[in-house]
């Protein structure tokens, strides 16, 4: 049981309440049993509030979700990427992905859906449409902030 106390503080940053626990013998194992508990505890919540958080950073719009995806109506090729999308692993693998379609195939939605996968796996991410991003690379060179490489 130690051994888990033990990792959990590391993970908690709080050794020093580990070394409190080794150093004190008359700490019995039902307190250690506590603590063990009330530490897992605290990493689930830690968790919960970055997913939260980096949901709000994230920018998205409105909240889609992969479950509310209408299928049959995404065209093939999106179908056939449905999988690899909810995976994520492409973010991994530093992949891009580009959603291109007409008006009303899933686009959005699966974009947004896929970034808030991503944020559920603790993955930041940064919701932009075209239009929106272009306006801001427009605003950036007028205003002398964007900066031109070359490579």
């Amino acid at each position: 049981m130690t051994q888990q106390l033990m990792e959990l503080c590391k993970q908690l940053h709080i050794a020093g309440v580990y070394q409190y626990i080794l150093d004190n013998d008359e700490i019995g194992s039902d307190t250690v049993l506590a603590l063990t508990k009330a530490c897992e505890f605290e990493l689930q919540i830690r968790a919960i509030n970055r997913q939260v958080r980096t949901l709000k950073q994230a920018g998205f719009p409105t909240q889609k979700r992969f479950e509310e995806l209408v299928i049959d109506a995404l065209p093939e090729d999106g179908k056939n990427n449905l999988p690899d999308l909810r995976r994520v692993e492409f973010i991994q693998q530093k992949k891009n992905v580009v959603f291109i379609g007409n008006s009303g195939t899933g686009k959005t939605h699966l974009a947004i859906a896929t970034g808030i996968c991503a944020c559920e796996n603790d993955v930041k991410v940064m919701f932009k449409t075209a239009a929106g991003l272009v306006n801001e690379l427009m605003d950036a060179k007028r205003t002398g902030r964007l900066a031109i490489v070359i490579y």
